[in-house]
């Protein structure tokens, strides 16, 4: 946010003559807090500080960037959209948002799930999988996309689920572990995941191979003559947190950008409500919205209507629900000769104007599991549990391993 801002403020052809500020609140992953910061934001309830001499008092708050999990975005929307104040949110994915009469100034620079699982049935289709596993995370986030799969799966015919169960939040080793072995004794030979890294750092520490490969040793009884040749044994408490892999890496994949283009949403809708000439503005009586007295309801109509490309090259505009242009990225982990794996883009999901979502994929660069590289996987024999994990976190990108 604060490099959106310095961006904003040293261009001059983007809201000159106005200074942008920002407040930033830690919500500490707690609905409480972000719910008091919203409000403190929305009613005005801020420090006043000194700028220049002819600028005291308390800044007006134009525009809420935030929050990131789907469950506290619904209760904040709920209470901010009473002001008519525009929120705009980075990594809240849950359709639910989708709804204009519940939340009249909600919007977000991330897609919505149900982009997500089309995406993803798209892929499924794709490769003539329709035999696969599901796993979600017990929040709005997953249950949400379990139920649209299940949905869309059903009306398109494209395939069946194998299982599906909910990840859980808490520390569950046991619950883990019967999850493992339900992926191991199930025939299908592709998961799907929506859920969150604490939820796969998890579920990884249950799986055998994963955890030999990772940290480079072997559980008992280790191979014939692993241990004299100086091999470990894993003891099954080191510690994932401190391992830097590609697999658990996902730097790359982070929600900054989608932080950056929220800021600069706002700043163009802003951008654009003060270059309205007067006598043709949007409002009652052709009048424009007056900046020293703007409402913010007059900025959600000009944040509705905002379009433009990022330095990256990349469009920013929002449909009638205020939701973003779906485009993802397919990811794929590579393993290298050295054992390592790295993350590589593999082809891309997008959606433009009025047509479905297009898939795009460049399989010659597809690292496939297993020593057969035909991608059409038979559904009789056991999977590895490191075979096929298609992975959905709630970012912008499609991964496979």
């Amino acid at each position: 946010m604060a490099f959106a801002i310095y961006e904003i403020n040293r261009n001059p052809d983007l809201l000159p003559n106005v200074t942008l500020g920002y407040r930033v609140y830690d919500s500490c992953a707690t609905l409480g807090i972000s719910l008091r910061a919203s409000l403190s934001l929305a009613s005005g309830q801020e420090e006043q500080f000194q700028l220049y001499e002819t600028c005291v008092g308390a800044p007006p708050v134009l525009g809420i960037v935030g929050d990131s999990y789907s469950t506290f975005t619904i209760a904040m929307s709920s209470v901010i959209g009473l002001y008519k104040l525009p929120i705009v949110s980075y990594f809240a994915t849950c359709p639910c948002l989708t709804n204009r009469q519940r939340f009249p100034s909600f919007f977000r620079t991330i897609p919505s799930d149900t982009f997500q699982v089309r995406a993803m049935i798209q892929i499924l289709k794709h490769f003539g999988w329709t035999w696969v596993g599901l796993l979600v995370s017990n929040d709005d986030y997953g249950l949400h996309a379990a139920r649209t799969l299940q949905s869309d799966l059903s009306l398109s015919g494209g395939g069946c689920l194998a299982f599906s169960e909910v990840l859980p939040w808490a520390s569950d080793p046991p619950g883990y572990s019967r999850i493992v072995n339900l992926i191991k004794k199930s025939t299908a030979r592709v998961v799907i995941v929506f859920a969150h890294e604490i939820h796969m750092i998890q579920l990884m520490e249950e799986v055998n191979q994963f955890w030999e490969h990772t940290f480079q040793c072997r559980f008992a009884p280790p191979p014939v003559g692993w241990v004299e040749t100086g091999g470990t044994l894993c003891t099954g408490k080191e510690d994932l947190k401190n391992v830097e892999t590609e697999l658990l890496n996902v730097s790359d994949l982070r929600p900054e950008y989608n932080i950056y283009k929220a800021v600069y949403a706002l700043a163009h809708a802003l951008d654009d409500m003060l270059r309205c000439v007067p006598g043709f503005g949007p409002f009652s009586g052709h009048r424009c919205a007056s900046f020293d007295r703007l409402e913010p309801w007059q900025l959600v109509h000009y944040l509705q209507k905002v379009s433009f490309t990022t330095s990256f090259g990349d469009q920013v505009s929002f449909d009638e629900n205020g939701d973003a242009l779906p485009i993802y990225d397919i990811m794929n982990w590579l393993r290298l000769p050295d054992g390592k794996a790295k993350v590589q883009n593999v082809g891309f999901v997008r959606k433009s104007g009025l047509k479905d979502e297009e898939l795009t994929l460049y399989e010659d660069k597809i690292f496939w599991n297993f020593e057969s590289k035909q991608n059409r996987l038979p559904v009789v024999s056991l999977p590895d549990p490191l075979t096929l994990i298609a992975q959905l976190m709630g970012y912008e990108n499609l991964s496979t391993a």
